[in-house]
């Protein structure tokens, strides 16, 4: 098997931690995003989108990191998601909240305008206005998560590490770069604190959080 994948795409380290935590016999294919190679006519070949990470098992292609993560799993049996319908379904729920609304508050508003150089183009006060949606809808989504982690925890589906801990992982921590204070929720400080332990969190997330440590430097010099 192969993926194709970039370390500072938010959809690819999920998948990536996985692979290094299992040792999976899987080839990493760098696909550097910041230097265009997603539009490189070979790999529009593989995947039109243009997007990462992709899998490529034989003759058979998948996009999409939570499809890949449950196909890893089922293909290779590996305890990160559930056989029995109501735990499957519970961590398929997750997984869905993380993906859908949280990642619009959390990544699309209250991130990525002040993280990616593509929207430098918008207005000030545009980008004020997405950071206060996303803040209203971070204060929401994880406010419930913290309650949940601290009644069902210690992991987002109960006592085992799910495919949903690492899709949230990629997208919680994303708020990282722009300095998201956690103070406020302590079992979710605490279940990041228990998935950075794990192997896979200082092979896969080293890109991203040497370009985290890189941003805050820089917001440090300017104001000197």
């Amino acid at each position: 098997m192969k993926l194709y994948c970039d370390p500072l795409s938010t959809s690819s380290r999920p998948v990536m931690m996985l692979v290094s935590d299992f040792d999976l016999d899987i080839e990493i294919i760098h696909v550097d995003l910041f230097g265009n190679q997603n539009q490189a006519p070979e790999f529009l070949a593989i995947n039109p989108l243009g997007t990462v990470p992709v899998l490529v098992d034989g003759d058979f292609t998948l996009t999409e990191s939570t499809a890949i993560l449950k196909y890893l799993a089922f293909k290779l049996d590996l305890p990160v998601y559930p056989k029995a319908l109501a735990a499957q379904i519970r961590v398929d729920e997750a997984t869905a909240r993380f993906g859908t609304t949280f990642h619009g508050y959390h990544c699309l508003y209250g991130t990525y305008p002040q993280m990616l150089q593509q929207l430098a183009w918008m207005a000030d006060t545009t980008k004020a206005e997405m950071a206060q949606v996303g803040s209203y809808g971070s204060q929401r989504y994880l406010g419930v998560l913290d309650r949940q982690l601290a009644s069902h925890g210690p992991f987002v589906c109960g006592p085992e590490v799910t495919i949903a801990d690492y899709v949230g992982l990629a997208l919680v921590t994303l708020a990282d770069f722009i300095a998201f204070d956690f103070a406020p929720y302590p079992s979710v400080q605490g279940w990041i604190a228990r998935m950075q332990k794990r192997k896979g969190w200082e092979a896969e997330y080293a890109g991203f959080t040497g370009m985290v440590a890189a941003a805050r430097s820089a917001v440090a010099d300017s104001a000197a």
